[in-house]
């Protein structure tokens, strides 16, 4: 499982009120492993939110699955990276985390 820090930089996989998918915020504080206290700043406003670990995606894990698919998809279906990011499931975004990981070990 995907591990966070405080003033990590994640990205929302939901709808949150206010905050929409793929939105960028800041963890401020670690309830436990699985809830998290979120900052994001949309529009000059800066927005707190308590958020489950199933609905965020470190910008690490992000970029790196954006560059992943850009490397393996035709230009043609670039333009569907933000719907498939944003279905993938719990058990998916672990497996690309483990992925990501030991790619980097191996460079």
């Amino acid at each position: 499982m995907e591990k966070f820090n405080e003033f990590d930089i994640v990205v929302t996989t939901e709808n949150l009120g206010k905050i929409t998918k793929g939105t960028s915020g800041t963890i401020v504080h670690i309830h436990n492993d699985e809830n998290f206290i979120v900052e994001f700043v949309i529009n000059k406003e800066n927005i707190v939110e308590t958020i489950s670990n199933s609905k965020l995606l470190s910008k690490k894990l992000y970029d790196w699955l954006r560059f992943q698919w850009q490397e393996s998809n035709h230009p043609k279906y670039q333009k569907y990276f933000e719907e498939w990011i944003y279905n993938i499931t719990f058990a998916q975004k672990y497996g690309f985390y483990k992925s990501m990981y030991a790619i980097n070990k191996k460079n």
